[in-house]
């Protein structure tokens, strides 16, 4: 088993999920469309937050009574929770499956007879969770694209497709982080609970900050403060900050992940 093969043989395992997520999240982002431009819906949601408390309103970065609601409100589409959600759960999946539950499984003997290095079997899978993530990113990119297409919306998808690429260099450094949490892992359950752990405490750290006016300078450090897709599509934010870090922060996961794993046990 060459290291092309461990490539195709993940891919292979994971392609119904992959596929199911590129439609989910492409039709997620063309529906944001229409809510947001067309449906009536849009107009009932801006209602709706000018009510919300002012803490809430800074969590969702949304400005209503203007006439960027409905922009911001489709490249919040991006960051929506559920897209959140599936996209971590897939990068989370990817590292705890051929990593930790490799171990759990003693299946890595199998890869080690072969002309494989663990450092390969580590690249190899972050190879694939940057291929799924760069799947993923363009399908939300498509869906925003067939959405302006169909209903004829007046935005400039040059802003969206900065927001889409900062995107992708967020959602890669979550992956990395998982793959390293995954190289001190030896069970499947245990490195994804861990992973999530870490996601859910970043995100808890954003929220309480984000929500808090005074608070605002702490978010500075804030991982999730790289990816705020409503910020990026009205130019308040440096995608190409944004992206660096996210980058950097990706890389050192990654180059970690590898150093751990090769002076291991399996």
């Amino acid at each position: 088993m060459n290291s092309w093969y461990h490539i195709k043989k993940i891919f292979h395992d994971q392609k119904l999920m992959v596929a199911i997520l590129f439609v989910f999240l492409m039709f997620f982002q063309f529906m944001f469309s229409w809510i947001a431009f067309e449906s009536a819906m849009g107009a009932m949601l801006e209602t709706y937050i000018q009510f919300l408390p002012k803490m809430i309103v800074n969590l969702l970065e949304l400005q209503t009574g203007g006439p960027a609601f409905a922009s911001q409100m489709l490249a919040f589409g991006y960051s929506h929770p559920l897209i959140l959600t599936a996209v971590f759960a897939m990068l989370i999946n990817l590292a705890a499956r051929y990593i930790a539950g490799e171990s759990e499984n003693h299946t890595f003997d199998l890869l080690l007879v072969r002309p494989v290095s663990r450092t390969r079997i580590v690249s190899n899978v972050f190879l694939v969770q940057l291929s799924v993530t760069a799947l993923l990113s363009i399908s939300m990119f498509a869906g925003t694209v067939l959405g302006k297409i169909i209903f004829d919306i007046n935005i400039a998808l040059s802003r969206y497709a900065l927001a889409v690429l900062t995107g992708f260099f967020f959602f890669n450094g979550i992956g990395s982080m998982a793959l390293l949490i995954s190289t001190y892992s030896f069970e499947k359950g245990k490195a994804v609970a861990r992973s999530v752990g870490l996601i859910v405490f970043l995100f808890f750290y954003h929220t309480i900050f984000k929500m808090w006016t005074s608070m605002n300078d702490l978010l500075y450090i804030s991982y999730f403060q790289i990816y705020v897709p409503g910020r990026i599509v009205g130019g308040l934010d440096d995608w190409r900050v944004k992206s660096l870090i996210a980058a950097l922060v990706t890389i050192a996961c990654f180059l970690a992940a590898v150093h751990r794993f090769r002076y291991r046990d399996l």
